[in-house]
C-alpha cells in the first residue's frame, strides 16, 4: 500500500529553528496509519505537538487524513497517490475562512520525503507556501 511509505521515524532535515521530529506506524491491526509529531524550537517554549490518522477508503477509492493538534484544532483532508511521481496530493478545505490547503509529499527515495505546503484564499491566491525535506532516521 502507498501508505507504508511514511513507516518510520523521519527527522526534518530543512529547519535550523527547531527539531521537528514525526514516527508514523500502523495502528488498529493495519486500518489506519498514525503520524505523531513535534516541533521543539529549543528556546524553552512549549513543543507543538500533533497527531494524524490516515487511512484508504476502498469504497470511495480515496485517501483520507485526520488531523488533531494539541491546541484542540482538528481538520479533516483527502489525498490522491500518483504512482509515476511517487507522490501524494492533500487536499484540505477550510470553510471558516475559505482557505485551501494543498500538500504534496513526493518521496525521492525510500529514506526522503520532499513536502510542498501552498495555502490559498477563497479566490484562488496564494498566501502562504513553502517547503520541508525530511529523511528517514535509520
Amino acid at each position: 500500500m502507498a501508505l507504508d511509505r511514511y513507516v518510520g521515524t523521519w527527522e526534518d532535515t530543512s529547519d535550523t529553528s527547531g527539531k521537528i521530529s514525526t514516527t508514523c506506524e500502523w495502528i488498529l491491526d493495519g486500518s489506519f496509519l498514525r503520524h505523531s509529531w513535534s516541533f521543539d524550537t529549543g528556546t524553552g517554549a512549549p513543543k507543538t505537538i500533533g497527531m494524524q490518522l490516515m487511512s484508504y477508503d476502498a469504497t470511495n477509492h480515496i485517501y483520507r487524513a485526520w488531523t488533531f493538534l494539541a491546541n484542540g484544532l482538528a481538520q479533516q483532508g483527502e489525498g490522491a497517490w500518483d504512482a509515476s511521481s511517487k507522490s501524494f496530493t492533500w487536499t484540505l478545505h477550510e470553510p471558516a475562512n475559505g482557505q485551501t490547503v494543498v500538500t504534496k509529499v513526493t518521496f525521492v527515495s525510500d529514506d526522503q520525503e520532499d513536502v510542498m505546503f501552498t495555502s490559498t484564499d477563497k479566490d484562488g491566491n496564494v498566501l502562504t507556501e513553502y517547503s520541508r525535506k525530511k529523511v528517514r532516521r535509520k
